[in-house]
């Protein structure tokens, strides 16, 4: 099996850590590569092609969505998993406001939760019906946390998470407790 691949990005460096500790260090400005005796047969563009290809297959294949959004909620980047959720195709979700595949009287509440999390920096949490044919208006539990990138831009990193199931639970045992407590009176 190919060496088990770790990218660090440590602002100008690149440093790759393979199975066992060993590092190779690449300066993006190109030129200087040091390369340990250990991995001198592994070309540092191929050891750094298979970690990128091994973390977009994680990122594609995680049990939960993962959402990229700017300050006005459009989205600039996802994984299939938040595809599925928004019952849509990654390439026709990109560049789209994520309020679309939101119940309207949810759409507030997410715009206060990005507000929120852009202002103060602090992480926002917030649970919200999804308006998917599909999924019949599935209920996702979405965290937000604010990542500003080397440019200075800011970004929204979310997750969602599947809580319908959840959701129904409480709403069926609602349901007995109400039932029983009709009985009883």
């Amino acid at each position: 099996p190919p060496p088990r691949v770790v990218v660090v990005n440590h602002h100008d460096d690149r440093h790759l850590v393979l199975g066992g500790g060993v590092e190779l260090e690449q300066a993006v400005g190109g030129g200087g590569v040091r390369r340990d005796a250990e991995i001198a047969d592994v070309a540092p563009d191929a050891a750094l092609e298979r970690a990128l290809d091994e973390y977009q297959r994680q990122y594609d294949k995680a049990p939960v969505g993962y959402l990229t959004l700017d300050s006005h909620g459009i989205i600039r980047n996802l994984n299939a998993k938040a595809a599925e959720l928004l019952d849509q195709e990654s390439s026709s979700l990109l560049g789209q406001s994520c309020l679309s595949r939101f119940e309207p009287a949810a759409n507030q509440a997410l715009l206060n939760q990005l507000e929120m999390t852009f202002a103060t920096g602090q992480p926002g949490v917030g649970e919200y019906r999804l308006r998917t044919p599909l999924h019949g208006g599935a209920w996702v539990r979405m965290q937000s946390q604010v990542h500003i990138d080397p440019d200075g831009e800011a970004y929204c990193f979310a997750t969602l998470l599947d809580i319908t199931e959840q959701k129904q639970a409480i709403q069926s045992l609602q349901m007995s407790q109400t039932r029983y407590r009709l009985l009883i009176n």
